[in-house]
């Protein structure tokens, strides 16, 4: 998935889902400026964010990726709470 791509997802998303990804950005974020230099902090963009996060997505393996719904953010109280699909 592109950068691009990620970004058209997230436009979609409601309040709350935005804020739970910005939530998990910000723990990935941490976690990058932590291992990744020594511990000595490193400002990152939202976009430089994303690209990273990107390109680990690329890199799952396809048969781990075909296993996701296609749906999710539509149907995410299904997927959650076993709400009936939309």
């Amino acid at each position: 998935m592109s950068t691009a791509q990620v970004i058209d997802e997230i436009k979609k998303m409601s309040p709350a889902e935005r804020a739970e990804v910005e939530q998990v950005l910000s723990i990935l974020k941490e976690e990058e400026q932590h291992n990744g230099n020594g511990g000595e902090k490193k400002v990152q963009t939202l976009g430089e964010l994303i690209a990273g996060i990107a390109a680990r997505a690329e890199q799952a393996p396809p048969e781990e990726v075909a296993k996701l719904p296609h749906d999710g953010a539509h149907n995410h109280d299904h997927y959650l709470y076993g709400a009936p699909k939309k």
